[in-house]
């Protein structure tokens, strides 16, 4: 009897790690940059600002928990000295929990602020397509709502896979001797997240789902991470920096977005 074998079962792409561009990370790192530098012209060119903040309770809102994100954050970078990785000889089961608690906690808090910010990123994103696409588009409450929703829902999904990837990133490093490379790595990892985040809300504006703009995002993984690092450090700056940040993020995600068609990438799937 004649045996055949699907070599397909083989292929590469049954692997996670295939779905990702590993080798353009570099190149597409630098677009990001080069869009990030382009932000601040294109915010001053077009004034990008103007009708969102006629709502006086919208600015006061803002501000106030840019002031308490403000003070929460720096609270938890301090709480991070007394967490650390693990002392030495300390067991293997709490190193696991010092470094998952240390990266959940600065993570699960910026991913609480984009929640909050949400409204401010969608608005800002749609209005940068808007300018650069000529399009002009009126944004109804339900999609804000949808929008809320779908952030809340995509964070959730990244917050656990954050928690998973970081206990065996502890472990694989510290196997290898190299464990105090664990929290830089992570860092890493949550930053791909938060700019994931910014880069779906372009996502979403062509109905894309989470699933697919996960696939289309992992295509550009170091322009991903890249803007979730300069998010991630804009962020700590006192009082502006929680609101000044995610509303770069939006607007230098959908620059990007928009000049690569993050939205019409081919998937490994496609």
């Amino acid at each position: 009897m004649a045996i055949f074998i699907d070599m397909k079962t083989f292929q590469p792409h049954d692997s996670i790690f295939d779905s990702f561009n590993i080798v353009k990370i570099p190149l597409h790192a630098l677009n990001m940059l080069e869009c990030i530098f382009e932000t601040f012209p294109f915010i001053k060119k077009n004034k990008i600002w103007k009708g969102f903040f006629n709502n006086k309770w919208v600015l006061a809102i803002s501000i106030l928990i840019s002031i308490l994100f403000s003070y929460w954050l720096l609270s938890d970078l301090f709480s991070l000295n007394h967490i650390g990785s693990a002392e030495h000889g300390a067991s293997v089961k709490e190193g696991i929990k010092d470094t998952s608690k240390g990266e959940a906690i600065s993570s699960g808090s910026r991913y609480l602020l984009l929640i909050l910010l949400e409204v401010i990123i969608f608005h800002f994103s749609v209005k940068t397509l808007s300018i650069l696409s000529g399009q002009d588009q009126d944004i109804k409450f339900r999609e804000f709502v949808a929008a809320e929703k779908r952030m809340i829902k995509l964070l959730f999904i990244s917050f656990i896979k954050g928690v998973i990837a970081g206990v065996l990133v502890w472990v694989i490093l510290s196997l290898m001797g190299i464990g105090f490379l664990s929290s830089f790595i992570m860092f890493l990892v949550y930053s791909y997240f938060m700019g994931y985040a910014f880069i779906d809300n372009y996502n979403e504006q062509f109905n894309i789902s989470i699933k697919d703009s996960l696939l289309k995002v992992r295509q550009h993984v170091g322009a991903a991470t890249l803007l979730g690092v300069v998010v991630s450090a804009l962020i700590y700056i006192p009082i502006i920096g929680p609101f000044i940040a995610p509303l770069l993020g939006a607007i230098a995600a959908t620059i990007y977005s928009h000049k690569y068609q993050v939205h019409k990438v081919l998937t490994p799937i496609d």
